[in-house]
């Protein structure tokens, strides 16, 4: 079952960093104890303004349902999940490209606030919390008996796809620099990432991004060897992978990585390059008046989606999202467009490339 209680990280500015947290692992013995011998494993994440758990259980009938008792935690108890969250934040901290990505970039850029921009915590403010004051703050954040949207694989009977599609309406996402402009942070082994942040009116429209992503990652694959010589492109999207969760916005991370022996190039002129390819490529395809590359990109999308649609465990998530936040199915099929709706839809793509390359000649 997908289970998501809503507040996340966002809470750490008032109760400390790693609150949240210490308040997922709080969760998930609860769930542990209400399952008992029916609970088998769980998996949790701590994003901005949701925590989302998938647990899985031996019989369909196990089911919590709407909202949940706290367990009251000894004191050997909360040193115990002190101590292990402890041995998460030192594994997490070994990962310089993914503290880079997942900390670094999400501060520089503003894109959530203050402690709240990293979902571990800290080690130090974690030890001084107590079974009394954790669960006064519990019951401050999600109250008592918090109420839960849960979605189990039973409820996934019948669902299918979604064809009712909206044309595209274009001006959905746009892009929000960063003051100081698209931001660098050097990462191990090497890895340059720079970021961008997004704002959008409806969870939907992110898709665009997601498209900009397959778009930029096909450019420096085909384009790569001849005009990026000697370096690899990463993309990344979102804070521990946080899609379309996160109220109205989002950022898109972009790593570059140099081959042994390359010379030492302004990360700001490779990105500048990958994007003027881009444009270029979206430029050629707009001027035939039928962009063959929005409709591949579709593609991609379909295939994407399908996969999605092949796993219970992300049909749960989408399904239980949409649950929370707008209470529409997912879409599993790209739109069919028509050439005018193509070629606008490659022009919006462009127009968001250009608002990316806005402040990169300023970048380190």
């Amino acid at each position: 079952m997908s289970v998501i209680i809503d507040g996340g990280a966002n809470e750490d500015v008032v109760h400390g960093a790693g609150f949240a947290h210490l308040r997922e692992h709080w969760a998930l013995a609860s769930f542990r104890r209400a399952l008992g011998d029916d609970y088998v494993m769980a998996t949790a994440q701590t994003l901005q303004y949701q925590t989302e758990f998938i647990i899985f259980v031996r019989s369909a009938d196990a089911v919590v349902r709407d909202r949940i008792d706290w367990w009251q935690w000894s004191t050997a108890d909360l040193a115990e999940e002190v101590a292990v969250i402890d041995s998460e934040i030192v594994a997490a901290e070994s990962d310089m490209n993914g503290l880079a990505v997942d900390r670094e970039l999400p501060r520089r850029l503003g894109v959530f606030g203050p402690e709240t921009d990293w979902g571990y915590g800290d080690r130090e403010s974690l030890r001084g919390w107590t079974v009394d004051n954790l669960r006064t703050a519990v019951s401050q954040t999600w109250g008592d008996r918090p109420a839960m949207a849960v979605t189990t694989a039973r409820d996934l009977d019948g669902w299918g796809p979604n064809d009712d599609l909206r044309p595209f309406r274009g001006q959905g996402v746009t892009v929000r620099p960063a003051s100081e402009g698209p931001v660098t942070v050097a990462g191990g082994g090497g890895i340059t990432y720079c970021g961008w942040h997004f704002d959008y009116r409806d969870r939907r429209d992110l898709r665009a991004v997601d498209d900009l992503v397959t778009l930029l990652t096909l450019v420096a694959r085909d384009n790569g060897a001849r005009e990026a010589q000697g370096y690899e492109f990463d993309f990344r999207i979102g804070q521990f992978g946080e899609r379309h969760v996160a109220r109205g916005s989002d950022y898109l991370a972009v790593g570059i990585k140099c081959e042994p022996g390359s010379p030492v190039v302004r990360t700001a002129a490779v990105i500048d390059q990958l994007l003027e390819s881009t444009r270029a490529v979206l430029r050629a395809d707009i001027g035939v008046g039928d962009s063959r590359l929005a409709m591949g990109i579709d593609r991609h999308r379909l295939l994407r989606q399908a996969r999605i649609n092949q796993s219970i465990v992300q049909r749960l998530v989408l399904v239980n999202r949409a649950k929370l936040l707008g209470g529409e199915d997912p879409v599993l099929h790209s739109a069919e467009r028509d050439s005018s709706e193509l070629t606008a839809y490659a022009q919006y793509l462009l127009t968001l490339i250009d608002d990316m390359s806005v402040d990169v000649g300023t970048a380190a």
